[in-house]
C-alpha cells in the first residue's frame, strides 16, 4: 500500500514564469468583471486618488474599472504583476494613459513606497 505523502506531489508555482506561458490565453479567455460588482467598488474611488492593482495579470480588473469610471478619475494609477508577458500584455493595453506605472513586483516585494497609494484591487490575483 502507498502513503498519502507518497503519493502526493506538490509544485511551487512561480508566477512570474509559470502563468506568463498563459498571458495569450489570458487575454483571449477570461472575461470582464461584472459592471455592477465594479461599480459599487468604484464609487468609493474618490476623484485624484492614486490606485494600485495588485497582481494586475493582463490587466483584466483594470479594463473592468475603466468601464465604470474613466483612468482620468485618477492622480496616478500603479499596477504591479511579476510576469513579464502579462506585464507586456497591459503595457500595450493602457501605454496611453501616462499616468499608469506597470511594476513588476509581487505581494511581498511591491516596489512603492509606504502610503503612496489609496486604493486597492486585487481580481483574480490569488490562485
Amino acid at each position: 500500500m502507498t502513503s498519502a505523502a507518497a503519493v502526493h506531489h506538490s509544485k511551487t508555482i512561480d508566477p512570474a514564469k509559470d502563468f506568463g506561458k498563459l498571458a495569450d490565453a489570458y487575454e483571449l479567455g477570461r472575461p470582464l468583471y461584472p459592471s455592477g460588482s465594479i461599480r459599487s467598488i468604484a464609487t468609493n474611488f474618490r476623484q485624484g486618488s492614486v490606485l494600485l492593482d495588485m497582481g494586475a495579470g493582463n490587466g483584466r480588473t483594470l479594463r473592468s474599472i475603466f468601464n465604470v469610471t474613466a483612468p482620468d478619475h485618477f492622480s496616478h494609477i500603479h499596477a504591479v504583476e511579476p510576469s513579464f508577458d502579462m506585464r507586456g500584455l497591459m503595457e500595450n493595453s493602457f501605454g496611453h494613459i501616462g499616468h499608469l506605472n506597470v511594476h513588476n513586483g509581487t505581494f511581498d516585494n511591491i516596489p512603492l513606497t509606504d502610503q503612496s497609494v489609496e486604493n486597492i484591487v486585487c481580481g483574480a490575483s490569488i490562485h
